[in-house]
């Protein structure tokens, strides 16, 4: 299954969503040694990664918005959830704010001033 979305971090990580519900990490030791590291199964399906400090948030379809911690790289754990109003396809967070795209609802912004209880700033309808 090919990846849907890539991000890169300075830890010379690397996050993968696929659509089989995962988000993996990889790394490397070495320019030409890449390997799976640690994964997490989400519940819904991951199309969007995007990692600021020590979570990845990810846009995880029919289940909203998933943050979870990479703070052990080996065993990411889920901290919270903030269920969309439909299928959320992408994410980008600035500062404690997720903008997440949601398919016919638009954009909702989403507080994750603590990611193990992310709340709804609000929303725009495109």
């Amino acid at each position: 299954m090919l990846p849907l979305c890539i991000r890169v971090t300075r830890r010379r990580w690397f996050w993968i969503a696929q659509e089989i519900a995962a988000l993996e990490q990889h790394g490397r030791t070495h320019a030409s040694a890449f390997g799976t590291i640690g994964s997490y199964n989400t519940s819904g399906y991951a199309v969007g990664v995007f990692v600021s400090g020590d979570v990845a948030y990810v846009a995880d379809w029919d289940s909203g918005l998933q943050c979870i911690s990479i703070a052990n790289p080996a065993a990411p754990s889920l901290l919270g959830t903030y269920d969309t109003p439909w299928n959320a396809n992408g994410v980008f967070v600035s500062g404690d704010v997720a903008y997440v795209v949601d398919s016919y609802y638009g954009l909702q912004c989403i507080s994750v001033a603590n990611p193990a209880a992310p709340s709804l700033l609000g929303s725009y309808y495109t």
